[in-house]
């Protein structure tokens, strides 16, 4: 065993001995420096912390770890034939190579390597990645400081509302974008339809499915800093 091995060292003392508790905060002690440097002198090193083998573990961890999987043609055909059901998404075709990402109650579907909408309960939606198809729904442009909210995967109220572009009908996709930045922040599904939606003043009017830093997101987000845009 390790411990048993450096305790043995030349260099350790016959009267220092090492538990478990002392190996592993010198483990943490000492993830970028010398860790038999610092098993040595764990008798004189002050933590301010107390670690333990939990803080090796990866939280949520099937939240983290996800597999992505080539679908057959018998699957990916009509899966592509659903795809171009959403707005601005015809030129998909069959020779494609479609596959699909679970993330926790979602399946994210790529085709050629590109997210182009996620499935939840059955139903699609465009990606939030996916601005052709963003660009051809409905739109609701909410304050800054509806902003945070949104973000953080709450539902969209109506005293945050500045207008509604588009009609729809009640339970029709729409996009969630910022009054300043134009910025898309989330893909929600209406509540109510355009008419009633733009003239309420308080109360829930957007189901929010779909955010920037939710677990989607953090699959299919771009590598550079810049948000998806409306404009």
């Amino acid at each position: 065993m390790l411990i048993e091995a450096v305790e043995s060292s030349s260099h350790s003392s016959s009267a220092f001995k090492l538990d478990e508790y002392d190996f592993v905060q010198a483990l943490f002690e000492n993830l970028r420096g010398n860790f038999r440097h610092s098993l040595f002198n764990r008798r004189v090193v002050v933590v301010g912390r107390r670690y333990s083998f939990k803080d090796c573990l990866i939280p949520n961890l099937e939240n983290v770890l996800t597999v992505r999987t080539i679908l057959k043609d018998r699957d990916s055909k009509p899966l592509i034939e659903e795809l171009r059901g959403l707005p601005n998404q015809q030129h998909l075709t069959h020779k494609a190579r479609v596959e699909i990402e679970t993330v926790k109650d979602s399946e994210i579907v790529f085709v050629d390597g590109v997210a182009i909408a996620f499935r939840r309960k059955g139903e699609l939606a465009p990606v939030l990645t996916n601005t052709s198809a963003l660009d051809a729904l409905p739109r609701i442009i909410v304050d800054m400081g509806a902003v945070p909210h949104v973000v953080g995967g709450a539902d969209i109220m109506a005293p945050g509302i500045r207008r509604v572009t588009g009609e729809f009908g009640e339970k029709q996709l729409l996009t969630v974008v910022d009054e300043k930045h134009g910025k898309y922040l989330a893909v929600g599904k209406a509540l109510t339809g355009s008419g009633p939606l733009a003239a309420a003043k308080k109360g829930k009017v957007v189901e929010n499915i779909h955010y920037v830093g939710d677990l989607i997101w953090e699959v299919i987000k771009p590598k550079g800093p810049a948000s998806p845009s409306s404009n």
